[in-house]
């Protein structure tokens, strides 16, 4: 992975995750784009969907925020409502900030 994507909540640091791009419409078609196709075909409308999203982001903050613990897989889901709520313009595009790994072998001491 070329990049990492940092993710902010509330104006508070949520998580990372390696990304291959700098776009977020990239990341979202990777990521969030099968989820919000099957809450359509499932016949949850924009609005509702939006709510659930929400839902689960405020979920991961609060845990978040009370230090418990959170599984990786929380933070998967978390990152897809995040980017379908970046898509439906729910979420300034100021809540991630992405980051060019270093390559560290040029660096290195022979």
């Amino acid at each position: 992975m070329l990049y990492t994507m940092y993710i902010y909540y509330r104006d508070e640091y949520i998580c990372k995750f390696p990304s291959n791009s700098t776009d977020l419409n990239e990341c979202y078609k990777e990521m969030a784009e099968n989820m919000v196709r099957d809450g359509f075909r499932k016949g949850a409308n924009i609005s509702q969907q939006i709510a659930l999203f929400k839902q689960v982001c405020n979920l991961v903050y609060k845990n978040k925020i009370n230090c418990h613990k959170i599984r990786r897989s929380d933070y998967l889901l978390f990152l897809t409502c995040i980017l379908a709520l970046h898509k439906y313009r729910q979420i300034d595009t100021t809540d991630f900030i992405i980051l060019k790994n270093k390559n560290l072998r040029k660096y290195r001491k022979k």
